[in-house]
Order: C-alpha cells, then structure tokens, then sequence
C-alpha cells in the first residue's frame, strides 16, 4: 500500500516535532515519464520522513513509541552520505542504446536533500524498456539496479521484478488526476460561457428578426390597405367614364354652339379621367411589386428565424450537456479533494505545486500498482 501510513501522518501533522520536512516523495519532481521509474526506485522509501538530524528522528521515534502510533523511517539530512556509479559503468551505460540516465539526474529538488537523492537515486540506471535492462546488466555485471520507464526492475545480482498491480492509487497519481480533472473544468467552463455569449447573440439576433418581422407585417397591412383604397377609386373612375361615354353618346346628334362647348367639356373629362385612370392603374402595380417583395421579406426572416430557433435550441441542449458534465466534474473533484486532505493531508494547492505528472496517466497507474503490489507482497 503506497498511501502514507498512519505512523508517519502522526509526525507530519505533529507541530511540535521540530526538524521534521516531508516524505521522501513529496520533496521530488519529475518529468511525467519518469514518475513510475522513479516511483520503483524509491519503493517503499517513498514515505521515509526526511529530517535535519539525529535529534530530530529522536524526538520523532519517542513521539510515535510514548503515544503507541506505529513505527516510521527517517533521513537525517545530517547525516545520509550520498552514493554514485563508478566511471567505467558510466561509460558502459552512456554507449548503450537505450540507456536514459541516472534516476538522480531526471529529477528536480531543493539543493538541501541533495545527499538524500543521491543515496536512494544516485546509483540506479534507468533504460527505454527490458531488453535494454537485460542487455545492460549483463555487461556491467549486474552491479546496480537497472529500472524500466514501464516499471520493470533489475535488481543488483540478477533478480527481476515486473508485471502489472491492480492496487489502489497512490498521491502522486491523485494529484495528477485533480489536475486533469481540474484542466478538464477550466475547458467546459470556457465553452459554457462562450455557449452562453452564442445563446445570447442569438436572442439579440432573434429580437431583432422579431422586430422587424412585425416592422414588415405593418408595412404590408398599409400596402394593402392602400391597394384596395387605390382599386375602389379605379372602380369609381371607371364608372365615370362610361357615364361620360354614354352622354356622348346620347349627344352625338346635337348641333348647337352649346352643344358643341359641352361636348368639348366632356371629351376633356374623358381624357382627364382616363389619364387618372392610368395614374392609378400604374400605382396599382406599383404597389402589388411592393407588396410581393414585402412578402418575399416576410417569408425569408421567417426562414432565417426557423434556422436561428433550432440553433438556439442546439445551442440550449448543449449547454444542458455541459452543465451536467460539470455536475458530475464538481462531484468527482470533490471526492478527490476529500481523499487527498483524509489519505495525504495536504491541499491540492500543495499537490499542484509539488508534484507534477510527467510521464503518460496510464502509464503512471500501471507503476503505482505495481509498487503497491511489491509493498503489500513485503
């Protein structure tokens, strides 16, 4: 089991305990493809509590013996030497194909616990995979630990370790779930709220449509209302004119001066009304073009209406989606925020800022249990 024992927890969270820094694990950070290389190498030293001296494991030991909470590991910083690879084994490695470094030099740390990181990483090789690991050992004599980036463990004299645990997840792999989660929370909430800002554009779009469809079907009713005035008046003037047609007619025999002056009378009023007649007949048409175009105005924003509501519409339902997703997001991270403050005692924020995932998420999980397995086998 790879979470931080009770015993340790004890010392960590005891603030009168003076000298005390942190489990081995939580001073290193890596690139996320070597965390399960590294996480091997340590083992079950990932939880010894690094201290500044003697003293300090002292009055920690007498702590954890007095209150009966268990036993923990400690690393004086005073006192921990550090360990290397001898120069001709380095020269073996470096020309191998495949060789990746020493486990010390892929990590990053405080320059205090360097003796500490040298001890428990400066003389173990880390290589791309296990025909490396088995063709390295051999020609260095199995003289140190070979690990994989998968995992796999050449251990000094020959013994290999390797495979696959299905135990539970440990910190490291915790901290670098939150942070995906965390990421994946940041994108949906950007998308939500440029959903919102599409969703909003669409309802100005809509008003907007809605206003001048109204507009429109104003415009339209005056045009119509203007066209029927327009033919009673043509009704009208046609009426007149056979009217005036028929006097003429009733007239034609008629000699006289007068009659004469009364027939040019006529004949102006004839051509008056049918130069009116043609006015109004020309207006007429006018007006019906206006109105088929109104109509064809009508009928176009009603068609860009329909297609702006079922985007709406879209746009809603995958807002919907989003939201739940964040519901379920909001639930998950909560849990793992549980975990991390019951199980490590540390907040994310201290998880973010010192420990960082550098190797593939699968990949790391297949490290943890593997290491949980060696541990629990232990």
């Amino acid at each position: 089991d790879t979470k931080i024992p009770y015993s340790v927890k004890s010392v960590l969270s005891n603030p009168r305990l003076k000298g005390i820094h942190d489990v081995l694990i939580k001073l290193i950070d890596t690139e996320e493809k070597y965390v399960t290389a590294i996480e091997t190498a340590l083992g079950g030293n990932s939880s010894v509590i690094v201290v500044d001296d003697e003293a300090s494991a002292k009055s920690a030991i007498e702590y954890l013996s007095t209150n009966k909470l268990g036993r923990a590991t400690f690393f004086p910083i005073s006192v921990i030497k550090p360990r290397g690879i001898d120069d001709d084994t380095l020269r073996i490695c470096e020309s191998t194909v495949g060789y990746v470094g020493i486990a010390s030099e892929l990590i990053t740390y405080n320059p205090l616990y360097k003796a500490i990181m040298e001890n428990q990483l400066g003389n173990v090789i880390i290589v791309n995979n296990i025909d490396t690991m088995n063709k390295l050992g051999k020609n260095i004599g199995y003289r140190y630990r070979i690990i994989t980036l998968d995992g796999e463990l050449l251990h000094t004299g020959g013994a290999i370790t390797g495979g696959v645990n299905k135990a539970s997840k440990g910190v490291m792999n915790d901290r670098f779930l939150l942070e995906k989660l965390n990421k994946d929370l940041s994108i949906i909430t950007n998308e939500i709220k440029l959903m919102e800002e599409h969703v909003n554009t669409i309802d100005q779009d809509l008003s907007i449509l809605e206003s001048k469809v109204i507009s429109t079907r104003t415009e339209e009713a005056r045009v119509s209302e203007e066209l029927n005035q327009m033919q009673i008046e043509e009704g009208e003037l046609n009426k007149k004119l056979e009217d005036n047609q028929k006097e003429l007619m009733g007239t034609s025999s008629v000699k006289n001066h007068s009659t004469d002056e009364y027939l040019d009378k006529l004949l102006a009023d004839i051509v008056d009304v049918s130069s009116q007649k043609e006015i109004l007949e020309s207006k007429i048409n006018k007006l019906k073009s206006e109105k088929n175009e109104v109509t064809n105005e009508i009928n176009e924003l009603e068609s860009v209406s329909r297609k702006n509501n079922q985007e709406y519409n879209k746009v809603q339902n995958e807002l919907t989606e989003k939201k739940i997703s964040i519901g379920k997001m909001d639930v998950k991270l909560d849990g793992l925020l549980n975990r991390l403050s019951e199980e490590y005692q540390i907040t994310y924020d201290a998880a973010k800022d010192n420990y960082v995932l550098d190797i593939d998420e699968n990949t790391a999980r297949t490290k943890v249990n593997y290491l949980k397995r060696e541990i629990r086998d232990l």
